[in-house]
């Protein structure tokens, strides 16, 4: 059986629903505009062989064993969502999801998909909420792993790309508490600013969005905070 028509077929199923009828032409347009987040799905096996949707030229020395998505996916069990890697050329910014892949008890390579944090991020935006500010993706550990702004931050020429990326961390140690402590969510008010979190099941990170305070304060809140103290 040949992989490619159902890596096709299983990337068509990441457009939007009104692409699911399209004609094959509409929608090689649409993977090339952007209009799924995915940016790939591949497959790389233990032989060192790989295959990937859509189809890319890769470096002459580019072995998939090597890099990070593949050798975490190998030690975990199950779906494993790990942090913001370079793509094969180092000018996008992905958050790989992989699924090690077994025969007979014995590891045979890793499925894959990347997800484009920039497209990712404007996802995340509640931009239709009053005061709506900011919203990103960050670890229990305050490693920010979608943000706007984060592929411009950490993506640098000559990179080394099977390095660990150089993550910002939040510097809220509040929320960072908050989060370490295994909160499911909540809210804090910082200054001006109303910050909500939330805790995911996949990937197992949280989601933090921050809002302008006085659209979301009752009417005597205001009339206190802008009391003069005695």
């Amino acid at each position: 059986m040949r992989i490619g028509p159902w890596l096709r077929s299983a990337f068509v199923t990441t457009l939007p629903s009104d692409l699911a009828g399209a004609t094959p032409a509409e929608q090689e347009a649409a993977f090339d505009h952007g209009d799924s987040q995915w940016m790939r799905i591949a497959v790389a096996l233990a032989d060192g062989a790989f295959t990937q949707y859509p189809a890319r030229e890769l470096p002459r020395d580019f072995d998939a064993r090597k890099r990070a998505w593949y050798r975490v996916a190998q030690k975990t069990a199950g779906l494993h969502w790990d942090v913001p890697v370079p793509g094969p050329l180092g000018r996008t910014l992905r958050l790989p999801v992989a699924l090690p892949l077994q025969r007979d008890g014995q590891d045979v390579g890793v499925a894959m998909g990347d997800l484009s944090v920039p497209e990712l991020t404007q996802r995340l935006a509640l931009v239709d909420m009053p005061g709506f500010l900011d919203a990103y993706l960050v670890t229990a550990e305050g490693l920010v792993t979608a943000r706007r702004g984060l592929e411009a931050q950490v993506l640098k020429p000559g990179m080394n790309l099977e390095a660990a990326l150089d993550l910002p961390r939040l510097a809220d140690a509040e929320l960072l508490r908050r989060m370490a402590a295994g909160e499911h969510g909540g809210y804090i008010k910082e200054g001006e600013k109303l910050v909500v979190f939330s805790r995911l099941i996949s990937p197992p990170w949280y989601y933090v969005a921050e809002f302008d305070r006085a659209p979301y304060l009752s009417t005597a809140q205001r009339e206190t905070e802008r009391a003069p103290s005695e």
